[in-house]
C-alpha cells in the first residue's frame, strides 16, 4: 500500500442482546445459545493510515497496549499481509466490559479496514473465522444490523426484520435507553456463566417465536426482551439487582441487561419518549445513552462494505 493511501474511517456500533437464552452446556466447555444481536446507534470509531508498523492510539477509556483487541486484530490480518504496517486510531465511546460489545465491535472493524487497507483479498467467510478466533462476540459485528447467533453466539445469520436507518421502506427505527452502571468485576463474563443453572436452561424457542413474530412485521415489545445471563449476573454483581429495581421505579418501565451486563435497557416509542426516559433515572450512577437500531454495515459503509463472497 503506497504512503499516499487514503484514510479508512469506519464506526464501530455497540449491540444490545434483544434475546439471549442458555440451551446447555457443549462438549468444548462453552455454553450453547440462541441471540437475536441489535446494533445500535452508539459508535466507535475507528481510522486506518499507513505506516512503517502497526500502531494504535487511544482516545479514550479502553486498554491502549497489546490487551486491546484492535491490535490484536491487526496482528491477526497481518499474517496475511507480510511487511505491511498500519497506524490505527480508535476513539472510544462504548464503555468498555459493559455487555456491549465494544471490544468486539472494535476488532470487526479493524479486520475490516485493514482487510481494505492492506488489499489482503480476505471473504467474509475467511475473515468471520478469523473473528471467531478473537471472540464469540466479533463474526456479527462482520454485518450489524440484526442477527441470530448460534453455537457460543459466534455463528451468525444475518437479518431483515424491520427498519434499518435510512431504510424508509421498512418504518422507523427501534429506539432504545441504556444505562451503564460503575460496576467492575474481573472475569466477568467467565464468573456469570459459571453461575448459570439448569433452571436458567431453555430450548430457543423464546428467540424462535420472536423471529416469527418479527418476521411478520410485528414490531418489538418490551416483554419480547429476554436475558438468561440475568440472575446469575446480580448475583456476581452484587448491586445489580436493586440498580434495576430504582431504574424500573423511576421510569415506570421494565428493564433488562445485554450480554453479560452491566449495562440495562428499555425499549422507548420514540426518541422523544427516550429522552424522557433517560431524564428520568438521570441521577443513578453511571451512564446514559439514548440510542437507536444501527444499520446493516453495507448501508452504513458502502465504502468497504458489502465484502466479496467466495466463488
Amino acid at each position: 500500500m503506497p504512503k499516499s493511501a487514503p484514510q479508512l474511517t469506519i464506526r464501530a456500533p455497540a449491540k444490545l442482546n434483544l434475546t439471549l437464552e442458555v440451551l446447555g452446556r457443549r462438549p468444548d466447555g462453552y455454553h450453547e445459545l440462541h441471540t437475536i444481536f441489535q446494533a445500535v446507534t452508539l459508535y466507535d470509531v475507528l481510522e486506518v493510515l499507513p505506516a512503517a508498523e502497526i500502531e494504535l492510539v487511544v482516545e479514550g477509556e479502553a486498554p491502549h497496549g497489546e490487551g486491546n483487541l484492535v491490535l490484536k486484530a491487526a496482528r491477526t490480518v497481518a499474517r496475511y499481509a507480510p511487511a505491511r504496517g498500519a497506524r490505527l486510531h480508535l476513539q472510544k465511546r462504548i464503555p468498555t466490559g459493559a455487555g456491549l460489545g465494544g471490544g468486539s465491535s472494535d476488532a470487526a472493524a479493524a479486520l475490516i479496514l485493514l482487510n481494505r487497507h492492506w488489499e489482503t483479498g480476505l471473504v467474509r467467510r475467511e475473515l468471520a473465522e478469523l473473528a471467531r478466533s478473537l471472540g464469540a462476540d466479533v463474526p456479527f459485528f462482520l454485518w450489524g444490523g440484526v442477527a441470530l447467533g448460534t453455537g457460543r453466539g459466534d455463528e451468525i445469520r444475518p437479518l431483515e426484520l424491520y427498519g434499518d436507518e435510512g431504510d424508509s421502506d421498512a418504518g422507523p427505527p427501534l429506539h432504545f435507553v441504556l444505562s451503564t452502571p460503575p460496576f467492575e468485576l474481573p472475569d466477568k463474563t467467565a464468573q456469570i456463566f459459571q453461575r448459570v443453572r439448569e433452571e436458567d436452561y431453555s430450548d430457543g424457542s423464546v428467540t424462535r417465536a420472536l423471529l416469527r413474530r418479527l418476521a411478520a412485521g410485528e414490531r418489538l415489545r418490551q416483554e419480547d426482551l429476554h436475558n438468561a445471563l440475568l440472575g446469575s449476573a446480580c448475583a456476581a454483581f452484587e448491586p445489580l439487582a436493586e440498580y434495576l429495581e430504582t431504574l424500573q421505579d423511576l421510569s415506570g418501565r421494565r428493564w433488562t441487561l445485554s450480554g453479560a451486563g452491566p449495562t440495562c435497557f428499555t425499549l422507548a416509542a420514540t426518541q422523544d419518549d427516550a429522552i424522557r426516559i433517560a431524564s428520568q433515572v438521570s441521577a443513578l450512577p453511571g451512564r446514559r445513552f439514548v440510542c437507536h437500531a444501527a444499520p446493516h454495515l453495507a448501508l452504513a459503509h458502502p465504502e468497504l462494505l458489502p465484502l466479496p463472497s467466495p466463488a
